[in-house]
């Protein structure tokens, strides 16, 4: 399978997402890294390289919580299922998690935007950081729990992830920004 491709999305391929999350974000920093100015370039009215990774940092860490809240519960066997997806989510699900597949021009909520200049070392410390603090989280569940295991979507409250499908949007989302920074040295 190329870059980006996954075999499933489910709790019995955690390793195999978790490589690929992985890959994403080493892509991400490395588009970054492509010269020494760049974390702190942008186009027009667009974000730095290092807002970019500042963002998927941001959102690492808007997933992370949610999910290490929700295992006692899962433990305990009071978790809900999941709730039914209609439509619309059934369709982005398909798209984003299925298909790979991040749309532009969407309007990044408050509190997921960088900060005006972001450290860079402190970034990728936090960009680490989340990437383990997901580890960490399928790496003490059985494949059933991980397939189990649902938050509601941080970014649009009325729907929901579960924790393998979450691990696919970052590895998408990241790798949606990188495309980005790509664009910065070009002028595009």
């Amino acid at each position: 399978m190329g870059a980006g491709r996954v075999a499933a999305i489910d709790g019995e391929h955690f390793e195999e997402l978790m490589a690929d999350l992985e890959a994403s974000l080493r892509e991400l920093t490395q588009a970054a890294d492509r010269g020494p100015a760049l974390w702190s370039r942008g186009l027009p009215r667009k974000w730095t390289a290092g807002q970019h990774v500042s963002h998927i940092a941001i959102t690492l860490d808007a997933t992370a919580v949610p999910f290490e809240q929700r295992v006692p519960s899962l433990k305990r066997g009071e978790l809900p299922p999941g709730p039914n997806r209609g439509f619309l989510q059934t369709m982005w699900v398909f798209l984003v998690v299925r298909r790979a597949k991040m749309p532009r021009g969407g309007k990044t909520p408050p509190p997921f935007e960088a900060g005006a200049a972001p450290d860079r070392e402190a970034t990728l410390k936090s960009l680490r950081e989340g990437l383990e603090r997901h580890r960490a989280i399928g790496a003490g569940l059985s494949p059933e729990e991980r397939d189990q295991l649902w938050i509601p979507n941080p970014f649009h409250a009325r729907w929901h992830y579960t924790f393998s499908e979450i691990l696919r949007v970052h590895a998408v989302h990241a790798r949606h920004h990188a495309s980005l920074i790509a664009e910065i040295p070009r002028g595009a």
